[in-house]
Formats: structure tokens, sequence, C-alpha cells
């Protein structure tokens, strides 16, 4: 394989835990092409693990609901992916 495969797929193994300090649902997201992609939906307090490469862009939205349909609303967090293992909203 060439340097820069090897460099994309080691990036892959980056596991993330993410937390929700939250007291309502969350919608996180991943800014990927111009495009977001959910990732995951956390409820209050909890957690999820998540492989995402170093130095992307993560968004938290907070989860409303509308006519009994739970909804993403306001963006609460925009963060970047670093070494460390954690992101915490």
């Amino acid at each position: 394989m060439n340097h820069q495969l090897m460099n994309q797929l080691s990036k892959m193994n980056n596991l993330i835990h993410l937390t929700n300090n939250n007291q309502s649902i969350i919608f996180v997201y991943l800014m990927y092409d111009n495009c977001l992609l959910q990732i995951a939906q956390i409820e209050p307090k909890g957690s999820d693990l998540k492989r995402i490469p170093a130095g992307s862009i993560v968004l938290a939205k907070q989860g409303d609901y509308m006519n009994d349909i739970l909804v993403p609303k306001d963006t609460i967090a925009v963060k970047t992916v670093s070494e460390e293992n954690y992101l915490i909203f």
C-alpha cells in the first residue's frame, strides 16, 4: 500500500468517546464534503463510541419535540476532533 492510503486508514482507527452532558437528547453530525452526516443520537447523560478521523469537524444539535416527533434544533457545539479520544457536549 502507498503511504497516503496507509495514513488515511490509520486516521479511521481514531476511536472517539462522545458524551452528552445536557439534559436533552443531542444529535451528533460529522461534516463531510460540505454535508452534515448524522453519526449519533445520544440520550441525556449518555455516551457513544465512534471512529472519527482526527481533524474532522463534529457538530452537536439539541433535540426537541415537534408534534411528538424528535427533531434536531439549535446547534450547541462545533468541535474539531484532535488526537484526544473524547468529545464532551
